[in-house]
C-alpha cells in the first residue's frame, strides 16, 4: 500500500524539477524567480518557452551555501509538459544551477541511504564496487558499478540484496586472484631466476661444445 501511494505521489511530481543554488533575497517573489529561470533557459538556448512553465516557488528549508557564501533555498519548477521538463533537465550540465528530480520524501531518503552506502563501499580496485547512486530522468533510483553495470532499486531490501550480490561477486574475484597468486609468483621466480651472467655463461658453454665437435671425415 505504501509503495502504491509513493508511486502515485511521484507520478504527480513527474513534470517538476528542483533547482539548488538560487540565493534567497529579502525581496524574493515567485515572479522574480520565474524571470530568473526564463533568463537561464534563454541562455541555454533550449526549446522551452515562457508559457511552458506552469509555476515557480520556494520549497524545503533555507540553508547557508559555502560555494556562493549566502543563504539559499531550493526552488521547484512545474512545467506544463513532460517534454519541456526534460529539455531543461537534459541541459543541466550546462546550467549555472544544480537541477535535480523532484523526488517524494520516501524516495529521497532511500536515495540518500544508497549514496551514503556507495561512498563507504567504493573500491577503486574492484570492478564490481558501486560507482555512484542517483535518480534518472524518470525518477527511478539506480546505481552504477565501476564496470558500468546499471542496477535499479525501489526499496531498502532490494538495494541491500543487490549490494550483497555485488559484495559476494567481489569476494569471489579476490578469492580467485589469491588462489592463483602463488602460481604467478612461482612462474615469475622461475623465469626471473636466470641472471644476465648466467645467460652469458650458458652461451659460452654452448659455443665451446660446438667448437669442440669435429666434423665428419667424408673422404
Amino acid at each position: 500500500m505504501k509503495r502504491h501511494a509513493d508511486d502515485t505521489d511521484q507520478y504527480l511530481r513527474r513534470q517538476n524539477l528542483i533547482i539548488n543554488g538560487i540565493i534567497l533575497k529579502e525581496q524574493d517573489s515567485p515572479i522574480g524567480l520565474r524571470k530568473l529561470i526564463v533568463r537561464e533557459i534563454q541562455r541555454l538556448d533550449i526549446d522551452v518557452e515562457d508559457f511552458d512553465i506552469d509555476r515557480v516557488h520556494r520549497v524545503e528549508e533555507p540553508y547557508y551555501d559555502r560555494r556562493v557564501r549566502a543563504k539559499v533555498q531550493p526552488v521547484v519548477i512545474r512545467f506544463t509538459s513532460w517534454y519541456a521538463r526534460n529539455e531543461f533537465y537534459g541541459a543541466r550540465k550546462q546550467s549555472r544551477f544544480h537541477l535535480r528530480a523532484d523526488l517524494t520524501p520516501q524516495r529521497n531518503q532511500l536515495l540518500e541511504y544508497a549514496q551514503n552506502v556507495s561512498r563507504t563501499q567504493r573500491d577503486p580496485d574492484a570492478r564490481s564496487s558501486i560507482d555512484f547512486a542517483c535518480a534518472d530522468r524518470n525518477c527511478s533510483l539506480m546505481f552504477r558499478t565501476a564496470d558500468g553495470t546499471i542496477k535499479h532499486f525501489s526499496s531498502y531490501d532490494e538495494f541491500d540484496n543487490l549490494l550483497s550480490s555485488i559484495t559476494s561477486s567481489r569476494e569471489t574475484e579476490e578469492a580467485y586472484s589469491n588462489k592463483w597468486q602463488p602460481f604467478d609468483d612461482s612462474v615469475s621466480k622461475w623465469f626471473g631466476a636466470a641472471s644476465p651472467s648466467d645467460s652469458q655463461s650458458d652461451s659460452r658453454s654452448v659455443s665451446s661444445n660446438i667448437s669442440a665437435t669435429k666434423p665428419l671425415n667424408m673422404a
